[in-house]
């Protein structure tokens, strides 16, 4: 038995990590998607730009009509992308079988939501 308690705290010190890398790689992705997904609200880009940049109260109040301005630029990129997006999915569908509709949604979805292929629109979780 004194040969293999070294072997048994290594497995379980093993296991433990790989559940522990399991669980904060899925929170740190999580995170990254609805942060991602944030920038798209009203005053989401305004409030990234001002937590990266960190400015004084003087200077947000400077700052906010330009950010403004660029926050509804992005959100008109943001959704001319999604009408090239539908535009391709709604061309490849008659092509594709379900299964390969149901892969594509997963390459070009809309990365953390759930997809409709059928509606070309995405809905949050």
């Amino acid at each position: 038995m004194q040969k293999f308690k070294p072997t048994l705290i290594i497995i379980g010190t093993l296991l433990i990590g790989f559940v522990l890398g399991y669980f904060v790689s899925g929170t740190v992705t999580h995170h990254k998607i609805k942060s991602y997904m944030r920038v798209t609200e009203k005053e989401g880009f305004v409030n990234m730009i001002y937590d990266r940049i960190d400015p004084s109260d003087a200077q947000k109040e400077q700052l906010y009509p330009i950010l403004q301005k660029y926050s509804q630029k992005s959100n008109t990129c943001l959704e001319r992308h999604k009408v090239v997006i539908d535009s391709l999915r709604t061309e490849l569908e008659p092509y594709l079988t379900p299964e390969q509709m149901q892969k594509l949604e997963k390459c070009i979805g809309c990365k953390g939501e759930t997809c409709s292929p059928k509606k070309n629109n995405c809905q949050m979780e």
